[in-house]
């Protein structure tokens, strides 16, 4: 896949030969190495069932690749594209996951910031959803802080709120 900073590939993890999704941004500036930092930071610090696992951090020839959890399934958006309308007890399941990792990034002060269809990824035949996605992420700022977050808002237009 491509995102805004870089690309997805898939890989295989050694020395286990497990399958994982490489993350690779191109270090072009310092706002680049910033924003993949912030990621990481983020990334590192978040262990749940419905956000998406984070294995590791290379840098390497000017290019920096996270190493992180596989989720073949597709996106809910190309499911829904693919497949139709989900019925209701599809939607209240992958709801009630949705709910529970982001009450689990609340927790831990982090505002994920571009939460859309494109970044919640099906688990194929576990009925499991994974949120993935942290490019746009921050960790909650203080009172003080929250005019500068507010013009620094970050995400896709069309889902932000």
């Amino acid at each position: 896949g491509k995102g805004a900073f870089g690309l997805v590939w898939c890989g295989l993890r050694k020395p286990g030969g497990e399958l994982v999704a490489v993350k690779q941004f191109q270090l072009s500036g310092a706002e680049v190495l910033s924003a993949v930092q912030l990621e990481v930071d983020i990334l590192q610090s978040l262990k749940h069932p419905n956000i998406v696992g984070f294995l590791g951090v290379q840098q390497h020839e000017g290019a920096v690749n996270l190493f992180l959890e596989l989720v073949s399934g597709g996106s809910l958006a190309a499911n829904l594209a693919q497949f139709g309308p989900f019925p209701e007890s599809v939607v209240r399941r992958y709801g009630r996951q949705l709910l529970q990792a982001l009450a689990y990034l609340h927790q831990r002060n982090v505002l994920h910031r571009d939460i859309k269809g494109n970044n919640v990824m099906v688990c194929p035949g576990s009925g499991t959803i994974k949120l993935i996605d942290f490019g746009c992420a921050t960790f909650e700022p203080s009172s003080a802080d929250c005019e500068a977050l507010v013009a620094s808002a970050r995400g896709t237009p069309y889902w932000m709120a």
